[in-house]
């Protein structure tokens, strides 16, 4: 009997390791997902005015534009549990996300304002619950749901 073929030591550790008998791959999935929802975040947080769309900054306050807002993460995005978390993520003025590395302190005491007091014990047990890398047929509806809502906000 003939061995059976060792696994090709070029996949290992490669990106297209990660590829699924679907032909999907979860990084790329995730990529659209992640466009569509941080889009979906900052249409949740901001509201028609009579010259555009406008939110508050999560962090600071800072009535900005849409396009001025950003989808900051309160538990950073590397964590996989928590990446593509609703709750997670919020419209956030580039200055508090970038300049002050996610303002912390005040996303935390904005966050318990928006969704209560046990928001960052929730968020801090889905960090270590869902910690692989997630099934990219899951990524691909969950972008699809995403890019759904947008088009029905934006009309």
């Amino acid at each position: 009997a003939k061995p059976a073929p060792k696994p090709s030591k070029k996949l290992k550790g490669s990106a297209s390791a990660f590829k699924k008998l679907d032909g999907l791959d979860w990084r790329k999935e995730g990529r659209t997902l992640t466009y569509w929802l941080h889009r979906w975040v900052r249409l949740r947080d901001t509201e028609v005015m009579t010259n555009g769309r406008y939110g508050n900054c999560i962090c600071c306050g800072r009535h900005k534009a849409f396009e001025q807002l950003e989808a900051g993460h309160f538990i950073r995005s590397r964590h996989m549990g928590t990446r593509w978390h609703e709750k997670n993520i919020n419209a956030q003025c580039s200055y508090c996300n970038r300049w002050l590395g996610g303002n912390e302190l005040k996303y935390r005491e904005g966050l318990i304002k928006k969704y209560g007091p046990g928001i960052i014990d929730e968020l801090e047990v889905e960090k270590k619950l869902n910690a692989r890398h997630p099934d990219a047929i899951y990524l691909k509806l969950r972008a699809v749901r995403y890019r759904m809502l947008c088009e029905g906000i934006e009309g």
